[in-house]
């Protein structure tokens, strides 16, 4: 088949890996608490898939400008799971892309803009799976160790928050050495840590955390809209307490083009398919598939991560 050589070029782009290296390091871009911990991959070649159905129609999720450009774009995501051959079941998650070759041969067209896009929401569904394993698995301090009521509160008395707060593994391997806030509690260290903001980076891995505070010894940072606004996490990252497991995604059809240099351990293995319906139609469409699968597994019950509910009241 002929393609018009602005769809040639996307096709090359594809085909060299350049457009799933991207979508790659865009996928980076979702981690709020999912960067803390290191990533393996699986092998589910056996697998069997099994799709739940489709889901949420993703092209509202644009931006403005985005979606005007966008033209003919259609996305929309499916949820499933796979099941690997060591019969560990995997969260699965695909994002369907169409775009009809006509805007595909505009040489203007934001392709790499609506994929990288899509690709940071498809993050969205790990960021929930690491909460939601935080939350099961976490050891819970007892809300008569705080003092609470942050809203205001002296740098004194939340200091000793913090401080009571990571006695919880003080003195072990697992002691933190930083604290996950959420979006109320952030703003309150914010208001009585006014000098203390710096960039942190994870020596496992190199994740780096924006805005960080070094309090108390321990760095504190914002954990993301997930986290209810009281709420705190810590963690010990030389002993990491989950590790995420990613289905593997081989295909001779393009080249492993490598990430950028930092991001090696972080860049999760992601499916990518490009193709079209140009032998069937005369007016066809380009599709685009992007998948991950992965799976959550705490290292330690209890023992790893500490969480507090609330220190809003």
């Amino acid at each position: 088949m002929e393609f018009d050589d602005t769809l040639k070029r996307a096709y090359d782009f594809y085909k060299n890996g350049a457009m799933l290296r991207q979508a790659r390091e865009a996928f980076i871009g979702g981690y709020k608490l999912a960067g803390l911990f290191p990533i393996k991959e699986t092998n589910t070649k056996k697998a069997e898939i099994f799709n739940e159905g489709e889901l949420e129609d993703l092209t509202q999720k644009l931006s403005s400008k985005l979606k005007k450009k966008a033209k003919s774009a259609e996305a929309r995501r499916v949820r499933g799971f796979a099941v690997t051959k060591d019969n560990i079941k995997l969260n699965m998650e695909e994002i369907i892309l169409e775009v009809e070759n006509e805007d595909l041969e505009d040489p203007l067209y934001p392709l790499t803009d609506i994929i990288n896009s899509l690709t940071l929401d498809l993050s969205i569904g790990l960021e929930e799976e690491v909460v939601d394993v935080i939350r099961n698995n976490a050891k819970v301090v007892d809300p008569v160790d705080l003092t609470g009521a942050w809203e205001g509160a002296e740098l004194r008395s939340i200091a000793r928050d913090l401080a009571k707060f990571a006695a919880g593994n003080l003195y072990t391997q697992y002691e933190p050495d930083i604290i996950a806030a959420g979006r109320d509690a952030k703003i309150e260290l914010d208001s009585v840590y006014t000098d203390a903001a710096s960039n942190f980076t994870v020596q496992n891995n190199g994740y780096e955390i924006h805005n960080s505070l070094y309090v108390n010894s321990r760095h504190a940072f914002a954990g993301g809209k997930l986290m209810e606004p009281g709420e705190l996490f810590g963690f010990n990252t030389k002993a990491p307490a989950l590790k995420i497991f990613f289905k593997k995604y081989p295909n001779s059809k393009i080249r492993q083009a490598p990430v950028a240099k930092g991001l090696e351990k972080l860049a999760p293995p992601l499916g990518l398919l490009m193709y079209d319906n140009s032998d069937e139609e005369n007016d066809p469409t380009t599709t685009f598939k992007i998948s991950c699968a992965y799976k959550v597994v705490p290292v330690k019950y209890g023992a790893k991560m500490l969480q507090f509910k609330n220190v809003m009241i």
